[in-house]
């Protein structure tokens, strides 16, 4: 097995980027990673009732049997392709909601109403997926049943774990989940962007460090002696303290993003704590090749009794991911519709993260080879 890979990138490297060709980089076209965990819904929305998903272009009937467990078929009765979400759920069986067939949650059909023959029972059968619950998460993955090894799924303790507060939420995405995911390793365009917001002026210009290791890519960016934006100032109580503030950003899979954000204040007053750990979780999962699903979440250990805090930092994050979904949407429409077609990318310093995570993507997609 080759050895991971390591690149530091200090700040005071050559602002030329490396150059790259196209077919190593990953895009909008890119097919979709299959042989991925990714998030499907979440376990408090999955009852009484079926519920459609879709990941990876594949399209899903989700159900709870009667013990709880949380179960994925292919959402296609194989009669006549009628959507098993649609149906309804009797006992441990999903039932077609068109000509009354029901499917076990192995796919088989345990019932065909209109013909009681054996061999019309075991001709009927749809494809089950893996799928495993980790609150607040249903993971699935929809590629090589063999592969789905469940010590994949990301871990995000910080959403069960006692000690932690978080606030959750989804947004929609139309452009590509590449796009969501270079934009995540790019925290300069939290200074212009989210100008007040999540950046400061200073911030774009911070040190960064990359850290690329097999299929992950770190990069961590720490700023020293500069007041807070928006998105903590009032919700940590250092409105216009200086303080130093780090941001490690890493992908962790096609499906998955994590950041955790410090804040140490150098000289707390009494009573106060002198470090704050935040988490931001991001859950993306490709719906189509220009559809996004975005679940996301902002765990906290600091104030975390404070039901107005949560409300705070879900306010500013909300208007952060709605300048996100607006600027990859607007990127999109640009590239469909302009006629002089598409223009060579031109890619600086901060982009180093970027660059290598669809690198990796573009690996793994020709590790794949397609789909069937």
């Amino acid at each position: 097995m080759p050895q991971p890979q390591r690149l530091a990138v200090p700040h005071s490297a050559p602002s030329r980027a490396p150059a790259a060709r196209r077919d190593d980089l990953a895009d909008r076209r890119t097919p979709l990673i299959r042989n991925c965990w990714y998030v499907a819904g979440l376990s408090a929305d999955l009852a009484e009732r079926p519920r459609a998903a879709t990941v990876a272009g594949v399209r899903l009937a989700l159900f709870r049997l009667r013990d709880g467990r949380a179960v994925a078929l292919h959402d296609r009765c194989a009669h006549r392709s009628f959507p098993l979400s649609r149906g309804r759920v009797e006992g441990d069986a999903l039932v077609c909601g068109y000509h009354g067939i029901a499917y076990g949650a192995d796919g088989r059909a345990t019932c065909v109403p209109a013909d009681d023959r054996a061999a019309a029972r075991s001709a009927m059968r749809v494809r089950p997926f893996p799928l495993e619950e980790r609150p607040p998460f249903l993971w699935l993955w929809p590629g090589d049943p063999e592969a789905a090894d469940p010590a994949l799924i990301p871990a995000h303790p910080w959403l069960s774990e006692p000690g932690w507060a978080y606030a959750l939420g989804l947004t929609d995405i139309e452009a590509n989940y590449l796009g969501l995911h270079e934009n995540l390793l790019d925290t300069t365009h939290f200074s212009f962007l989210h100008a007040g917001n999540v950046g400061t002026r200073a911030y774009a210009n911070a040190p960064i460090a990359l850290h690329v290791e097999g299929d992950t890519v770190r990069q961590v960016r720490v700023l020293e002696g500069d007041v807070l934006p928006g998105l903590y100032d009032r919700a940590m109580d250092l409105v216009g303290k200086p303080v130093t503030r780090s941001t490690d950003s890493r992908f962790v899979s096609p499906g998955f993003h994590a950041a955790h954000a410090e804040v140490i204040d150098p000289e707390p007053a009494p009573g106060r704590p002198a470090r704050y750990a935040t988490k931001i979780l991001h859950a993306i999962t490709p719906i189509a090749q220009d559809r996004t699903r975005y679940w996301w979440a902002i765990a906290r250990d600091w104030r975390t009794e404070e039901p107005a805090v949560t409300g705070m930092l879900r306010e500013a994050i909300v208007e952060a991911f709605e300048e996100d979904r607006l600027a990859l949407e607007w990127i999109r429409e640009l590239d469909d519709s302009d006629a002089l077609g598409a223009i060579p990318e031109r890619s600086v310093r901060p982009d180093l993260g970027g660059l290598a995570m669809r690198r990796i993507v573009a690996r793994l997609a020709a590790r794949e080879g397609g789909h069937d």
